[in-house]
């Protein structure tokens, strides 16, 4: 209703001031390179590390076309283009034992990684900021069985996942 009323040329009582229409823009590319080594210690345990390594640059335009206050618009006077590089080495980290010709169990440690980027509903230059990448901790247990003369295989594993610096992006409200 308020929103009906803003229109009718209400605004002055009613609105608060927003943003008529923005114009944003990312293209990005990303470079990565893995390697990757097994090394068995002895008939039962083997150990496996691992590292990527990843670069993303990103370009990014944003540019506010006006803001209505009230029942005036207000053109916008800054517009803003960057461009940002993320970098980042992501490890990882496993060993497994073979109880026997039929079952093996495994613990797995690696990194994750997500580059950060632009808000697109960024009402400012200000705001318009490259964020942080967001990264995160993953440990996985597992098992991995055959029997039945390999007729059946079961796999099972748990996973738990820690992000940091998690990248959200909130709604604007009207």
């Amino acid at each position: 209703m308020l929103h009906a009323l803003d229109r009718a040329g209400f605004a002055c009582c009613f609105a608060q001031d927003e943003i008529l229409q923005t114009h944003s823009a990312q293209n990005g590319e990303l470079q990565s390179a893995f390697i990757h080594g097994v090394y068995v210690l002895t008939q039962q345990w083997t150990v496996d590390a691992g590292v990527r390594f990843s670069k993303f640059d990103k370009d990014y335009s944003h540019q506010p076309r006006g803001w209505r206050q009230s029942n005036r618009v207000i053109p916008s006077k800054r517009n803003f283009i960057g461009k940002h590089t993320w970098e980042e080495a992501t490890p990882t980290l496993g060993v497994s034992y073979r109880v026997d010709n039929e079952a093996m169990i495994y613990l797995r440690y690696s990194t994750g990684y997500l580059p950060g980027g632009y808000d697109e509903n960024a009402l400012s230059v200000d705001t318009a900021q490259p964020t942080d990448s967001q990264t995160s901790d993953s440990w996985e247990i597992g098992m991995n069985s055959e029997g039945m003369d390999d007729a059946l295989r079961l796999n099972m594993s748990y996973f738990q996942i820690d992000h940091d610096d998690k990248i959200e992006q909130y709604p604007i409200l009207r």
